[in-house]
């Protein structure tokens, strides 16, 4: 009797220590009663390898104010591991997500599995708790048996999804999101006469269905989405966007909900993402119309606004830290005609959904042709408009305001102004142009802003996968910045050239490339002892490659007058084009001393925007420590060199290849030396990692995975292989 009443005692003992951490967690509520969420797509992230590559996202969105992402989920099979993931960042980063089901993807007739993806997540450290309940929400989702779902999470779940008034049961949740961020016409496309719901309208229907239930309330910046036959979701309208981002929220300080949802942070195929470009993802083929135009320029803008909403204020006067302008445009006047060459024309795509048109965006008309610009100021000033031949003047108070400027083919250029002197300025890298970009239609805007942010947000390549699919004429990549800062002068076209005066800049920059961009250019030295270069053939007769004498050979080599001489036509030409000579070519250091010889010859603006780096090095025996006194010199020196070198690589901003080759005709040393050898690259930290070339002789390939592996857990990112 008294065993069975000890063994009852020590199981529930057990059972409330193992408890004990839930239920923490479970009243582990955020601090304020508002809160700000944004929705975020998991579905495009399947080629995150590590929590690592969500830490950017957590870092970036919790510096704004941002509570928790709202983890978009369908039923793919990386769903899993990419939850499991963000969640692991997330409590790292101090952040929070909870998870919002997709019925475009769940059905509402699986209400049990959708409480046992609750259930899966709802004890991890980064689970959003609201009033001790577990958060979750959805994309649609009308009809879902809330009970069955409560029941098959087996906890309290504050389940606040997108249901919509008059169709879903209010009663049985907690409380509801809407989702319709933009103007529309009831029937999820953009108003027409006589049928116009506008965002205000949307709050109204949702707080009335609630009856004092939390209401989420939505805030984007834009919408709009250009998917032709090209992909089997083929869909293609806009809702009226212009200067939304900046009146929304205006909207919502005053509204005060206790919920805010950003829609989103990376939906790039409805342009309304304000993450970066740079955010690793995977391309479902809006890369056409979101290649060079980055929104986070709208991510700044909303920081102080977040903060007066968390703090039940309706000016953002005293939250302004940093004055700045932040501008945005379409990239082209929507009465450009793109007919004989947009994606859309082609094909039959399947129309099934209603939401596919041919040509122009369906609403294209409810666009402005307009420059938006949005001041912070913490005194008053004069805003400066420019859009090509469009120049304003607007006198801006304290706090935000708001100005419009028509659309003007040419340079964008901005300024503030304060006794007659220019505070901050800048001319934007994106010129609005009359003509077919990539061919296609493109309403989605270029958000920047002033000052200029210190990195150019770019697609990465898994984000440019399918750019070319359905496109009918060339289309260069990320060409933001590949000629250089813009200054901001005026008679920067040399109009007399009609080869300057005629061409867009998208087909300037595309005869730029072709003469300047992607080749191999080895660094050598000349029998003078000067620095120079050869640009390899590319073929199995390069001497370089070889292995022979890097001495530059007549007929082979090009000298720098070459290389330079387009980019010395004319200033504008040069302006246009000398960036591309070091960010669109791979550069070739055969000789162990060579990378930081070369590195003062070089303006480090442009040294800064080599992308690409091979370096062929051996560690002689005599490099490692010895007592023999001539060896120690020899290992002094050599060390010194290889530590110069990594550190000037490491610190190269614009570096997203590198290459190291180990020479088999030197490097003879054991495998368990090479970590040793490597440990000055530990801080070069590249976004694919960076290779090793090991000498192809059969000791080094066996060991390959050895290796592989020693210098990971040493966190060296590098992938190896042999030559």
């Amino acid at each position: 009797m008294l065993l069975g009443i000890l063994t009852l005692v020590l199981a529930g003992f057990l059972a409330l220590a193992a408890a004990t951490p839930v239920a923490q967690h479970m009243t582990d509520n955020l601090a304020t009663d508002k809160l700000v969420f944004c929705h975020f797509m998991i579905g495009i992230t399947s080629n995150r390898q590590s929590a690592a590559d969500y830490d950017d996202d957590m870092k970036r969105a919790k510096a704004l104010g941002i509570d928790a992402f709202a983890l978009n989920i369908g039923v793919d099979p990386y769903t899993d591991a990419q939850l499991n993931l963000a969640y692991e960042s997330a409590a790292k980063n101090d952040m929070k997500v909870f998870l919002s089901f997709d019925f475009n993807w769940y059905n509402t007739g699986q209400a049990s599995a959708v409480g046992a993806k609750i259930k899966q997540y709802a004890s991890l450290p980064a689970q959003l708790m609201v009033d001790n309940k577990v958060f979750a929400s959805s994309f649609a989702g009308d009809g879902l048996d809330i009970p069955a779902m409560q029941s098959a999470a087996g906890t309290d779940v504050f389940f606040a999804p997108n249901f919509h008034p008059g169709v879903g049961d209010f009663n049985a949740i907690q409380g509801a999101l809407n989702w319709m961020a933009w103007d529309n016409n009831g029937e999820n496309k953009a108003p027409s006469p006589g049928h116009n719901v506008t965002v205000a309208d949307g709050d109204k229907s949702y707080v009335d269905a609630l009856k004092g239930k939390p209401y989420i309330a939505p805030a984007s910046g834009w919408f709009f989405t250009h998917f032709g036959g090209e992909v089997s979701y083929s869909k293609n309208w806009v809702f009226p966007s212009d200067l939304l981002w900046y009146d929304r929220w205006q909207q919502i300080l005053s509204l005060e909900p206790r919920f805010v949802e950003i829609v989103t942070w990376n939906d790039y195929g409805e342009s309304h993402y304000i993450g970066p470009l740079a955010s690793p993802h995977t391309d479902d083929g809006a890369s056409k119309w979101v290649m060079d135009t980055p929104h986070t320029g709208w991510l700044e803008m909303s920081k102080p606004f977040i903060a007066a909403y968390k703090a039940g204020d309706k000016s953002v006067d005293k939250y302004i830290t940093d004055e700045k302008l932040i501008y945005w445009y379409r990239p082209t006047p929507r009465d450009v005609n793109c007919d004989s060459t947009d994606t859309t024309m082609e094909g039959n795509p399947n129309n099934s959904s209603g939401n596919f048109f041919r040509g122009k965006p369906n609403g294209w008309e409810t666009m402005q042709d307009a420059v938006f610009v949005v001041a912070l100021l913490k005194s008053p000033a004069i805003v400066a408009i420019s859009s090509g031949e469009n120049s304003k003047t607007f006198e801006a108070q304290t706090g935000a305001s708001a100005f419009t400027v028509p659309m003007g083919v040419g340079q964008q250029k901005f300024a503030i102004t304060r006794d007659g002197k220019n505070i901050m300025e800048d001319t934007s890298l994106k010129d609005i142009v009359d003509t077919c970009i990539c061919g296609i239609y493109n309403f989605n805007p270029y958000v920047g802003t002033v000052p200029a942010e210190s990195t150019i947000d770019k697609l990465e390549q898994a984000g440019l996968a399918m750019l070319s699919q359905g496109l009918k004429v060339p289309c260069p990549t990320n060409t933001l910045g590949a000629s250089g800062p813009r200054p901001v002068r005026e008679g920067s076209v040399q109009v007399q050239s009609d080869l300057l005066a005629k061409l867009s800049p998208e087909l300037r920059l595309m005869i730029w490339e072709m003469v300047l961009g992607g080749m191999r250019i080895h660094i050598v030295q000349r029998s003078d002892r000067r620095m120079s270069h050869v640009v390899c053939p590319l073929t199995n007769t390069c001497d370089i490659c070889l292995g022979a004498s890097p001495q530059p050979v007549k007929g082979r080599a090009r000298t720098i007058g070459n290389l330079l001489a387009l980019p010395t036509t004319c200033r504008q030409i040069y302006c246009e084009s000398i960036y591309m000579l070091y960010t669109m070519n791979t550069f070739e250091f055969s000789n162990t001393w060579s990378l930081t010889y070369l590195r003062p010859t070089i303006p480090p603006s442009f040294w800064d925007a080599i992308r690409q780096v091979e370096l062929c090095w051996a560690f002689p025996g005599h490099w490692l420590p010895s007592k023999d006194p001539v060896k120690t010199v020899y290992f002094s020196a050599g060390r010194q060199q290889w530590i110069e070198t990594c550190k000037a690589l490491t610190r190269m901003e614009s570096l997203q290849s590198f290459t190291l080759q180990l020479s088999g005709s030197w490097f003879c040393e054991p495998v368990e030396k090479i970590p040793v050898f490597l440990e000055p690259l530990r801080e070069l930290n590249l976004k694919q990692g960076w290779k090793l070339q090991l000498p192809k002789q059969p000791y080094y390939v066996k060991e390959i995975r050895n290796i592989d592996g020693d210098l990971r857990k040493r966190g060296i990112d590098c992938l190896v292989r042999a030559a």
